[in-house]
């Protein structure tokens, strides 16, 4: 194999760029890399087998590790990406010969480069220690004798102090808790002496509000994240006791801070997993967490309050994602204990029966905090619904017996949070979910309450996208502009016009919150009408549905109306079928075209060539015949006629009979049962109007028949052929009432070409 013109090209372009041009042509230099794999990955040559790649892969490595210690910081950082590349395309062979390299991006670490720098060294000697993880030699030579030194250097780039008291994550801490989430669970023992360090580095970012600092949410998922992978460091079999440990400490973090944030209502929940709340005193200003290093940071405001359960919400959440090394107990019951907390306290402007009951304020609390509590309850409710879910998830089947529970609850609290766009996506998730495990059993009044869930679905699925609503903006400003004559043009006024109006300022939508609401909502509404037992909805509430499929242009829900259509109470009115819309809109789907057809009989016909070629027929008759005697050219054209007449109307006149299937009935509306597979006989009770139909349709066929091939044997009489015209209408009446018309037909030529040669 040639060298190939990328690696000595490689080679050139690094000896003849300076160190601190490097970072402008790095794009160029690892595409340049990844080109040569093949001489990468190529066996290393022996005494015995020689290979021409080994001298420019040597020279390549050596100019990659003289920029990686040298001393300029460009150059460092053009050669950690390069590392990185060779071992992506390399893999076992350079590998191998990696330790130098791994060494260099450790002394990156301690040395004063730039974040970008060490982020990418971090992120390279992750991908290092996990590609040598299939190998056992490499984790002999490699990963144990350097990991201990990567997370020491990785801490002390996290534990340096700040100057203020305010949390102030570091550039690099997001991706050094993600390089040990992913080490961790594959090396436990080499973790296990740093276990106690790393939790109390990342607890301060588990749940951090406002108070303390501005922590990006992508820091406390990655934070929560190793923190529930921490249990795996434990020795031996003592994983799952300090997983259940972690978890139960988690959950009644949540419910002493939910003592705090919910002290402004008098909670009429009562704990079925034992928790007892305490009373607060409302004289002390609202707060929580502690100074002590097992503990939460402390915060201060009905705001920090809301947002640290919130954390810990999201926190109880993360137990439930990743999988653990060992069996644990999941304690459910206390999860729906809190799960019901958070969702039984409805702000006072809800209209809801026993309001009176559930929402009761507590005399002696600030104005301010009230509505501190009242504006902020919708997180703490999304909090607890991706919670939900997220449960859901885990426990797929073993969900089903809190369904039921589950969707109760959600159809309780939609009122009070339905304003809220993240709120909805939650919510249509949840009932999804439950719908798919329950949705046949539920009863009417559980029906009725889930009728508000249901028209804001279809709410949802009417508003437009953020594409469409910009067109519609653009039409509405450009129909304000008047002609010449004072008059707006007709052609810019668009059905969008009047359905936005062009009057006020344009509303402005987050287009990925608005696409998540469609496709939670696009979810749910096939549910509703294939999982909701159709007798308890009412004739209203299916109109909405199948008006909002129809607009939407939602297929699975086209087929979910069509395959359980909607029924009266007393089985007296049946709402039409929405096939039709159907098979326009999709007409190229095979699922439409199988409710459009669902049982055609297999017509079983011999198809035969209308061109018949004379002299292969004649050879094959002369091998079969055994006296030699030749067809005679009138009983082949006899036979191409008679073939041309079955394949013009196969069925008629064949040999395999075929049962009698009546036209199938399109209205699956009124179809009480499903028809079977398969061309099955359908036997038809005499003298109905089916059979009549059938019947006469078959005649008008019969009758089409016997006139084309009057119609075809005249032609072979004007055409030379041998017979009178007797003896043709002879063999016509005779061939009607035999099975085989061809056989009769050319008996009755030969007979008149023995009569003309006597």
């Amino acid at each position: 194999m040639s060298l190939p013109p990328e690696l000595g090209w490689l080679s050139f372009q690094l000896a003849s760029i300076s160190a601190e041009d490097l970072p402008r042509h790095v794009p160029e230099l690892l595409r340049l890399v990844l080109r040569c794999g093949i001489a990468l990955s190529s066996p290393a040559a022996s005494k015995s087998t020689p290979s021409e790649f080994t001298v420019p892969v040597h020279k390549l490595r050596t100019q990659i590790s003289s920029l990686l210690n040298g001393k300029s910081p460009e150059g460092r950082f053009a050669a950690v990406v390069l590392v990185k590349g060779a071992v992506e395309v390399g893999e076992w062979e350079v590998l191998q010969t990696s330790e130098q390299w791994v060494r260099g991006l450790l002394s990156i670490l301690v040395k004063p480069d730039t974040y970008a720098t060490k982020e990418l060294c971090i992120i390279t000697l992750t991908k290092i220690y996990c590609m040598t993880l299939q190998y056992q030699t490499l984790v002999r030579e490699i990963t144990t004798p350097t990991l201990p030194a990567f997370i020491t250097s990785c801490l002390n780039l996290l534990s340096s102090k700040s100057t203020t008291n305010k949390l102030m994550p570091s550039p690099l801490t997001e991706v050094v808790f993600w390089s040990f989430a992913t080490l961790l669970p594959r090396h436990t023992t080499i973790y296990r002496p740093f276990a106690s360090q790393i939790r109390t580095i990342a607890r301060p970012y588990l749940a951090s509000t406002l108070s303390e600092g501005f922590v990006p949410s992508s820091v406390q998922r990655s934070a929560r994240r190793l923190a529930v992978l921490l249990h795996q460091t434990a020795a031996k079999s003592a994983g799952g006791e300090e997983w259940g440990k972690a978890f139960r400490s988690a959950v009644k973090e949540a419910h002493v801070t939910a003592d705090q944030v919910l002290r402004a209502v008098i909670e009429t929940w009562e704990s079925t997993a034992g928790y007892i709340p305490t009373d607060p005193d409302i004289g002390l200003e609202l707060s929580g967490g502690g100074e002590d290093v097992d503990s939460l940071p402390p915060w201060q405001g009905v705001d920090a309050g809301i947002q640290r359960l919130v954390g810990l919400l999201g926190l109880i959440e993360e137990y439930f994602k990743p999988e653990t090394s060992f069996p644990v107990a999941i304690p459910l019951a206390i999860v729906v204990d809190l799960i019901d907390r958070m969702l039984m306290v409805l702000p006072s402007s809800a209209k809801r029966d026993s309001l009176d009951e559930a929402v009761r304020i507590r005399s002696g609390i600030d104005r301010k905090e009230r509505d501190g509590l009242w504006s902020g309850i919708p997180a703490v409710y999304i909090g607890a619904l991706q919670l939900l879910r997220v449960v859901e998830d885990r426990l797929q089947a073993s969900y089903l017996t809190l369904a039921q529970g589950s969707v109760e609850r959600v159809a309780w609290v939609f009122s009070s949070g339905k304003h809220d766009p993240v709120f909805r996506v939650e919510v249509y998730q949840v009932i999804a979910k439950s719908l798919r495990y329950i949705g046949r059993s539920i009863g009417k009044q559980v029906c009725d309450s889930l009728l508000p869930i249901i028209q804001a679905c279809c709410h949802d699925l009417s508003v437009p996208n953020q594409t469409e609503q910009r067109s519609s903006i653009t039409a509405a400003s450009t129909s304000d502009v008047k002609n010449a004559n004072g008059k707006r043009p007709l052609s810019h006024q668009t059905a969008d016009t009047f359905l936005h109006g062009s009057s006020g300022p344009p509303v402005h939508v987050n287009v990925v919150v608005m696409s998540d609401i469609g496709s939670a909502a696009s979810d749910l509404l096939p549910l509703c009408l294939s999982h909701l037992p159709q007798e308890s909805i009412s004739l209203n509430t299916r109109s909405l549905l199948e008006r909002t499929v129809i607009l939407s242009r939602n297929k699975s829900g086209m087929l979910a109306s069509i395959l359980n259509p909607w029924i009266g109470k007393l089985r007296r009115r049946v709402a039409p079928s929405l096939l039709p819309y159907a098979s326009g809109a999709f007409s190229d789907s095979a699922e439409i075209e199988s409710l459009l057809r669902p049982r055609m009989p297999l017509l079983q016909a011999e198809v035969t060539s209308r061109e018949v070629d004379m002299n292969n027929y004649r050879e094959e008759n002369d091998e079969s015949d055994e006296n030699g005697d030749k067809m005679d050219e009138d009983s082949i054209i006899a036979e191409a006629v008679v073939s041309d007449v079955q394949n013009q109307h196969p069925g008629l006149g064949l040999v395999v009979p075929t049962p009698e299937v009546p036209t199938p009935s399109f209205n699956l509306a009124t179809s009480t049962s499903t028809p079977a597979l398969g061309p099955q006989p359908t036997a038809l009770p005499f003298g109905t109007q089916e059979t009549q139909n059938f019947s006469s349709s078959l005649t008008n066929v019969e009758l089409a028949e016997s006139t084309r091939r009057k119609t075809l044997f005249h032609t072979l009489e004007t055409d030379g052929t041998s017979g009178t015209p007797q003896q043709h209408s002879h063999a016509i009446e005779h061939d009607t009432g035999s099975d085989d018309g061809s056989v009769h037909l050319v008996m009755e030529l030969e007979s008149d070409s023995d009569s003309d040669s006597d």
